[in-house]
């Protein structure tokens, strides 16, 4: 049996200089940054399984946000077999516009995400809000690209040697 809880629970915002709770599970912009909330409900906190992250991004409200992961590797080859480190994947617009990931490289976490994940190859960058986005990927020696994704789906990226 479900049940909506969203009116008895306790709303707990991790920084109240983000975003702050107007009502149960409505939230305000305060400033810009990254934050994330849990609710407690009859003991039971939210927190010990699960955080929504958030943030707030220049004249928006607090908005639920995600992640854009996926490997690099070579051109006709799995990931496994021959993972590229050190290849730069940046967003290239919207409100996530100049975030960037180093492959093989684990990205500083920001509130509510876990970590570590990944290994060689792989590329993780965090506190992207919902939508479509253009990435543009580049390493010296291999053919750059771009590529329209939207997020909270595993982006591959098989390069080419020049």
């Amino acid at each position: 049996m479900q049940q909506d809880i969203t009116q008895s629970a306790e709303w707990v915002v991790a920084d109240a200089s983000v975003v702050r709770a107007v009502t149960p599970g409505v939230f305000a912009a305060v400033g810009n940054g990254h934050t994330f909330v849990h609710a407690i409900w009859r003991g039971l906190d939210s927190n010990d399984f699960a955080h929504t992250p958030l943030a707030v991004f220049p004249g928006t409200a607090p908005l639920r946000t995600y992640e854009i992961f996926g490997s690099v590797s070579q051109s006709g080859q799995t990931p496994s077999a021959s993972p590229i480190n050190g290849a730069v994947i940046e967003v290239v617009d919207g409100l996530a516009a100049g975030q960037t990931a180093t492959s093989g490289v684990p990205p500083p976490l920001l509130p509510g995400y876990f970590g570590p994940f990944g290994g060689p190859g792989y590329y993780r960058i965090l506190g992207v809000p919902s939508g479509t986005y253009r990435l543009r990927i580049s390493k010296a020696g291999y053919a750059s690209q771009e590529r329209t994704v939207t997020v909270s789906t595993p982006v591959d990226f098989q390069l080419a040697p020049l």
